[in-house]
Parts: structure tokens; sequence; C-alpha cells
């Protein structure tokens, strides 16, 4: 996904250009296939959310619903950041918001839950019209949803049954902007990926809500990070042009990946780590 607002599908292995898909105003933020891999979604500067199918006898990706994020309030806000429900993706997705909010759809576009997320932060970074940019959410199977923000900390929720709703158990702080954040795949540790100088990566205990770890290499900020698929390492993009594998026991750098000439501002691994 891209400026030019559409997304582009290539095949990994010949590098060709599959299929563009088209519909967005405004930049693409954020895209994710579901873990089944029957739905991708998209979230847009323009406010919209895209949900996109696949074909199975063609195996072409079409439009199945695009849902207005900007229904609910007069504020144009950006889709930022969107997770599908690790359980059943073909259900319910969140997505964060530059309102301050995380906002659970159905797979159909109908709102299901509001999380009131970041908009206490609004007074202490003094932004206009008490906006907050939540740059990311991530859902894990046992069903947590931990969020970012450019109000210097990341939140860590959980699903109250007794109550129905989610509930805020640890809010962690990282003395600037927090850009990305990553659950390990036991759910009992996450990453986080900031703008601070002196800790860019920290990891976190989900249970106490204590930093356990910080990895020490990038020169500048970190937009994104990653734990692969079975826990053992874990990938970072910064804006100092590199990125990064370290080693999620010991925290060592085992390998940098040089050669881009821009910022580095998404990563992903593949299934297969």
């Amino acid at each position: 996904c891209a400026r030019d607002k559409t997304i582009k599908l290539w095949d990994i292995e010949t590098m060709e250009l599959k299929q563009t898909l088209s519909g967005h105003s405004h930049y693409i933020k954020a895209l994710v296939v579901n873990k089944e891999g029957t739905h991708l979604a998209s979230g847009s500067a323009d406010g919209t959310v895209k949900i996109w199918t696949r074909d199975g006898a063609t195996g072409n990706w079409g439009a199945l619903c695009t849902i207005n994020t900007r229904c609910q309030r007069e504020i144009k806000t950006w889709v930022l950041g969107v997770a599908f429900d690790p359980v059943d993706g073909s259900h319910r997705l969140a997505t964060s918001h530059s309102d301050g909010f995380v906002r659970i759809w159905s797979i159909r576009g109908d709102l299901l839950y509001t999380i009131d997320a970041h908009c206490d932060e609004a007074s202490f970074i003094g932004t206009e019209n008490n906006q907050v940019w939540v740059y990311a959410v991530a859902w894990h199977v046992t069903n947590k949803l931990v969020t970012c923000s450019e109000g210097h900390t990341a939140k860590i929720w959980v699903w109250d049954d007794s109550a129905e709703e989610w509930i805020c158990s640890h809010k962690l702080q990282h003395g600037d902007k927090v850009r990305s954040v990553s659950f390990n795949p036991d759910g009992t540790r996450i990453v986080c990926g900031c703008h601070n100088k002196t800790d860019f990566i920290k990891i976190w205990d989900i249970s106490t809500g204590e930093c356990i770890g910080r990895l020490k290499g990038h020169t500048s900020w970190v937009y994104s990070v990653a734990y692969s698929s079975d826990g053992s390492h874990i990938l970072s993009g910064s804006r100092d042009n590199k990125l990064k594998i370290w080693d999620a026991k010991t925290g060592r750098c085992v390998r940098t990946l040089a050669g881009h000439c821009g910022n580095c501002i998404t990563v992903a691994w593949g299934s297969d780590g």
C-alpha cells in the first residue's frame, strides 16, 4: 500500500504484479490480512476502512464493504491501524484512529464497541481538537489488545466478561511517541518501537506491566516492530534506514539489513518466520 491510494498484490516468487486494488481517496496507512487468508482490510487517511475478500475460484480480491469511521464524529479522523480478531478474523476487526479512539467493527461494518483509548493524553501533548494519534493496535488470541500513541504510552486492554467492556490493565510509559506494538506468540510480552532517543525499543511483561528488556542499536526512531511466529526473534524498522533482527531472549542484534535509501516504515514476517 502507498501514497498513490492503491494496494498492489505481488507474487513473491516471480515478483509479478498480480492485482491492483483501488477505491481509497487518500493515503493508505494500514493493511492487514486475517489469519484465515480470506479477508484483507485497508485503513486510510480518508477515514475509511475497506474490507476485501478473495474469490476462491480465481484468487482475485474484490471489495466487500467500506466502513466510514467518521460517521460518529464531525472531526476528520484518519485510520492509522487495523487488526483482525485473531480467533475469528472473518467476523471482527479493530481500528485505531487519530482522534484517540479504538473501535471494534463487524466484518460488515457494524460498530460494535468504542474504546476511549488515549484521549486522556490530549492535554499532555497539547493537540488541536483534543485529538491524539493512536498509531497502532494489536489483538492477541487471548482477547487482549495493546494500543500505542503519540501521547508517549502503550496501553494493555483486557475484556471483562462481567462488565462487558475493555479495561486498561497497564499503562506503559515511554518518554516519547510510541509508533508500533507487537505481541509475542503466547501473549505474555509485547515489544514497542518508539521515538525515545535512549530507548527506541522496549519489551514489556504483560502481567506485571514492567519493562524487561531494551534493544540497543538503532540510531533514530523505530517505526515498526514485529515478533516472529515462534517468538524467537524480533524485527524492527527505523528512520535510520535499517532493519534489524534481534534475538528475543538475549536482546542481541543478530543481523542488520542495510540498503534502503529511506525510512523503514513497516516490517512483517512471513508465516514460516
